[in-house]
């Protein structure tokens, strides 16, 4: 099973059955750790922050967890608050503090006192924020911004990236275990959707409609793989879990360091591993997959999204995270 990519719309859907959203999650840097949350405001490519960082080699191509599994130990934390990004690797001494805007914008000009957890948690997270008044780095002005725009190649695709100073390198490299740095995207990537299931539909659409009206144009995603949102469903998780083997349960029980391997803990190791941003709770006789046979989402009153189709995800379901 893969995920199912959305991207948000305003096209009304139409009436389907109502599901509960079980969990909601966000990855601040590509392939890294998930930040698990209650509430939490949307952007113009997802959820606000969602893979808007990535790890990326000096040379700029971004890594993964397929090739680096060293990623899946770095834990990113958004802090609204503060206004900060905070990460945390367990081979460092020091968390590193980035601040999310520019020197005009931030809280705070110095060393930020420890950020708040109360707008979202790590699957690590123990609660403990001692350790977090560590190492501040501003974002850089917008003269330096220009010198420091750099292209990084993110899934076979080149697109325009901002890095940041030698102390941020230094940390990630250390922190990797390989020479690597932080990539952001920048605030006005062109960066669009290439699901091929979303370029078809629109294609088609355009050639259906009558009136002639402009192309649809493709919305913009971060550093991520096709989709704005990735949504799955625990029956779908559970129709997975179901096909393993006996053999295959202990070993994902192993790889996650899991003493049970009963059905529930199993649940929760499998669906960390699909990364989604969105988990829908059953509902009614809804079938395993039935989200791939979606067209539209509507989430509440307000916020309504086209389903792509599913999102080709390689083998970081194979990676333990």
């Amino acid at each position: 099973s893969k995920p199912t990519a959305a991207s948000s719309t305003n096209h009304a859907p139409k009436q389907h059955e109502k599901q509960v959203i079980e969990r909601m999650m966000l990855y601040p840097i590509k392939s890294c750790g998930a930040m698990v949350v209650d509430q939490w405001p949307l952007g113009d490519c997802g959820l606000l922050y969602d893979r808007e960082w990535a790890v990326a080699t000096l040379g700029g191509v971004a890594l993964s967890q397929t090739r680096v599994p060293q990623l899946t130990h770095i834990v990113p934390r958004i802090d609204l608050a503060r206004r900060v990004l905070v990460v945390h690797s367990p081979s460092m001494a020091e968390d590193l503090v980035v601040a999310l805007d520019p020197p005009s914008r931030s809280a705070s000009s110095s060393s930020p006192s420890a950020p708040s957890s109360s707008n979202g948690t790590t699957d690590d997270d123990d609660g403990d924020d001692t350790s977090m008044r560590k190492h501040f780095v501003l974002w850089d002005d917008q003269d330096d911004q220009k010198q420091r725009q750099q292209k990084v190649r993110v899934c076979g695709v080149k697109v325009d990236g901002l890095s940041y100073g030698d102390d941020v390198q230094r940390w990630f490299t250390a922190a990797v275990g390989r020479p690597c740095t932080l990539i952001r995207r920048p605030a006005r990537s062109t960066r669009v959707a290439e699901n091929r299931r979303f370029l078809r539909a629109s294609k088609k659409k355009n050639t259906d409609d009558d009136s002639k009206q402009p192309s649809e144009p493709k919305p913009p995603i971060s550093f991520a793989n096709e989709g704005q949102y990735l949504v799955v469903t625990m029956a779908s998780v559970r129709a997975a879990l179901s096909i393993l083997s006996p053999a295959e349960r202990r070993e994902l029980a192993e790889a996650q360091a899991e003493k049970a391997v009963d059905d529930e803990s199993m649940l929760q190791v499998l669906l960390r591993r699909f990364r989604p941003n969105i988990v829908l709770s059953d509902a009614g006789d809804d079938a395993a997959f039935a989200e791939d046979d979606w067209v539209h989402l509507r989430i509440g009153t307000h916020h309504e999204f086209d389903v792509v189709g599913p999102c080709v995800r390689c083998s970081m379901v194979d990676v333990s995270p």
